[in-house]
């Protein structure tokens, strides 16, 4: 610290608004993280699996987390391994979760890929719809990449894991 005739003021750091939003974000993105998390810990798609996972992501998130968001993961997650829909999407399709891919020299991550014995699905997790066009995209791009390098018919499909549901889009 400088004192006496040597001190000097250079005023405060300037905080952009793209900043400030991102700051605000924090804790939207530490919830999609730790949800996403939760869905990768999934031994199996199931009540007992999701009682595991849950358990990791309190390990790794717990002190981050508020109780409401833990809570929140939960229900979430819970909604969606007891979905109807969601559990015929999984009968009979080879599972991968967080499944890598390199095309067109990027590097990428899928969520969750069926792979059936005529056709592929690609399964997309999102907390939140707030970029569901940059969501779109990104599916679109899964589907692609998928059906060139394993020749089969892909679909995608983008799963929002909302407080008020599940919604699935098809893309």
């Amino acid at each position: 610290m400088f004192r006496g005739k040597y001190a000097i003021y250079y005023g405060e750091q300037e905080v952009t608004k793209e900043e400030d939003e991102e700051e605000k974000d924090y804790e939207a993105i530490l919830f999609g993280t730790a949800l996403h998390y939760t869905l990768e810990m999934l031994s199996t798609f199931s009540i007992m699996g999701v009682a595991d996972a849950l358990l990791a992501t309190k390990n790794r998130y717990g002190l981050h987390l508020s109780q409401h968001a833990i809570e929140q993961i939960k229900s979430r997650v819970l909604e969606l391994v007891t979905n109807e829909h969601f559990q015929k999407l999984l009968e009979g399709a080879d599972i991968k979760r967080e499944q890598s891919l390199s095309f067109n020299e990027e590097l990428k991550q899928i969520d969750l890929l069926l792979e059936y014995e005529q056709k592929c699905v690609v399964i997309e997790y999102k907390s939140s719809k707030k970029y569901h066009q940059k969501h779109l995209r990104q599916v679109r791009h899964y589907k692609r990449a998928i059906e060139s390098i394993v020749k089969k018919p892909t679909t995608g499909i983008l799963i929002y894991l909302l407080e008020e549901g599940v919604e699935f889009i098809g893309v």
